[in-house]
């Protein structure tokens, strides 16, 4: 017996049959036509199937697309703030602050970076201002006393002088030489100091010996001054630069001294914690006065170079001792601190 199959091909078949032909029961036939009905209903799923995940794709790739772009703008928001502030600081703006936004803040790279350049600018203005303030403190401090010797020298011209008045003006020029050639000195070893980062000389020296040569020195330098020390300096030996630890002591007991008003005393303590020595403790050094005192507001201040607490001293010094001590306790490894109450003195406690 003949079948549909042997006198029609598939592809008419499939075209007569349809949907209804799964309705057909004809004899040798019906079992391949359900098959190839079978086929092209499994084919149609497939292709919508195939359909369906394409356009899903596209979907899912159009939306990922716009999110990435609208998160990539928002990762580079940051970079591009960072580019800006720099070029303003190129320029020399060194006020720009950078602003921590939302999405700096969950990134913690991003929140770093952000965090370092708003330090970073910090700095570099503060070295700004130190520059013109250093700039201006050196022009002043050297107009001083350049102006004084041109005035002594212009007066020393007059031939009216009298012997007395040509050799008091000769003093007072010789006087403003040695405060000019003292500036420049201190502002040539401060430089030094602030360059150098190592200790070349380390010799074993004994500290109390060291601070009453000094005491001596400066009794030298201020014999019109009416001022005691109280010296409680036990013997000990230390190794350090002893050039470097000399400035210490000669900055802070000639500033005690300047200070101080005439019957006071000056206490100089020399301790070592626990009677350990250098080995397992600190050296601790304390110089107290009876002057006037320090204001609190100006306490931060004092180790500032050309900073000068009393207007009525500045013909006294620079302004620079405490900024060189400082320093060099820096080399030395070690700290110096005040504490100081108005109208009772001050007390500078260096530590070794």
């Amino acid at each position: 017996m003949k079948t549909l199959k042997h006198y029609f091909s598939d592809t008419a078949i499939a075209r007569v049959c349809g949907s209804a032909g799964a309705a057909l029961c004809v004899t040798g036939g019906s079992e391949w036509v359900r098959a190839k009905l079978a086929k092209r209903n499994r084919d149609l799923e497939t292709k919508d199937m195939a359909a369906a995940c394409i356009f899903v794709c596209t979907v899912v790739c159009g939306l990922g697309s716009v999110l990435l772009r609208r998160e990539g703008e928002r990762l580079a928001k940051p970079i591009e703030d960072v580019t800006k502030a720099t070029e303003r600081i190129a320029h020399g703006d060194f006020s720009v602050q950078l602003e921590l936004n939302e999405t700096a803040a969950k990134i913690e790279e991003l929140a770093a970076l952000t965090e370092n350049f708003n330090k970073m600018a910090r700095e570099l203005q503060g070295m700004d201002y130190m520059r013109k303030d250093f700039i201006s403190n050196v022009s002043h401090e050297l107009k001083t006393p350049i102006a004084a010797i041109a005035g002594f020298a212009e007066l020393l011209q007059s031939p009216d002088l009298s012997e007395a008045e040509r050799a008091e003006y000769a003093g007072m020029t010789r006087e403003q030489a040695l405060r000019l050639s003292t500036l420049c000195e201190n502002m040539l070893n401060l430089s030094h100091l602030s360059a150098q980062e190592i200790v070349v000389r380390n010799e074993e020296i004994r500290l109390d010996e060291q601070i009453r040569k000094v005491v001596i020195a400066l009794m030298e330098k201020w014999p019109d001054r009416e001022v005691e020390f109280d010296l409680n300096l036990p013997e000990l030996t230390v190794t350090t630069d002893p050039g470097l630890l000399e400035q210490v002591w000669t900055n802070l007991l000639d500033n005690a001294i300047k200070y101080s008003p005439d019957g006071s005393t000056i206490h100089v303590t020399l301790r070592e914690p626990m009677g350990k020595g250098m080995e397992n403790g600190h050296v601790k050094v304390y110089l107290r006065d009876e002057g006037c005192g320090i204001a609190p507001e100006k306490l931060p201040k004092i180790f500032d170079q050309f900073y000068q607490c009393e207007e009525s001293h500045k013909q006294l010094g620079h302004g620079l001792g405490l900024a060189i001590t400082k320093r060099v306790l820096e080399l030395l490894g070690g700290k110096v601190e005040v504490h100081s109450t108005v109208g009772e003195g001050t007390t500078f406690t260096v530590t070794l």
